[in-house]
């Protein structure tokens, strides 16, 4: 298969420094901190985001149940797309989160750092494709371009893509729970005013609960 000539992404800076200036334990704490400045957070602003993406996973999870979908997503290539999602979302929960998982799953230290600051290297060809698709995805705010999706069609083919946009939905979902939740509690968004910020943190409480509490 051929690759797909997408643009190369520069390691994300986060408050001031590089990852590369930090160990691996120390990344999540670094997107946390940087959270506290609500820099490239993303997060729900509505119970209609909440519903639409949660709705959506729920007509899809019955694919997990298929052979075809646990042959094509592998638990490490599970992981890989957690960890390339949550680098783009700041998402600081699960980061945690998926380095613990990812490591259990036997994915090395550097290439879990590697994928938390965005630098997609010394990953498996086939599934390089993927990742990027994905860091694509969550920059779009969940969306995609044409030309991208094209691309990843004519890569992997409707079915396993399809399986791929199932990952990536279930993972940015909990992103965005955990992200709302911390948001609203450390104040880097005023919610008092704002009922539909209000409502979408409330529905955000029990997945941000869970993310966290896996990650303990």
């Amino acid at each position: 298969m051929r690759p797909i000539n997408f643009l190369r992404r520069p390691p994300r800076k986060v408050a001031g420094i590089f990852f590369d200036n930090t160990t691996l334990s120390e990344i999540p704490a670094v997107i946390m901190g940087n959270a506290m400045h609500g820099s490239g957070l993303k997060y729900f602003t509505s119970p209609a985001e909440f519903y639409n993406l949660f709705s959506s996973l729920l007509r899809s999870m019955p694919i997990t149940k298929m052979d075809s979908f646990k042959k094509s997503i592998q638990p490490s290539f599970s992981e890989r797309i957690a960890l390339a999602v949550s680098g783009v979302t700041r998402c600081a929960y699960c980061s945690w989160l998926h380095t613990k998982t990812s490591l259990e799953k036997g994915i090395g230290e550097k290439e879990i750092k590697s994928l938390l600051e965005g630098e997609i290297k010394d990953i498996p060809d086939d599934e390089a494709p993927a990742l990027l698709y994905v860091q694509h995805r969550a920059d779009f705010g969940g969306g995609f371009s044409p030309e991208a999706r094209k691309r990843i069609v004519d890569y992997y083919g409707e079915e396993k893509t399809g399986y791929i946009d199932f990952m990536f939905q279930s993972v940015y979902f909990g992103n965005l729970c955990s992200n709302t939740v911390y948001s609203v509690k450390n104040n880097l968004v005023e919610c008092k005013k704002n009922s539909r910020l209000y409502i979408a943190y409330l529905l955000s409480l029990p997945v941000a609960y869970f993310i966290k509490k896996g990650a303990e």
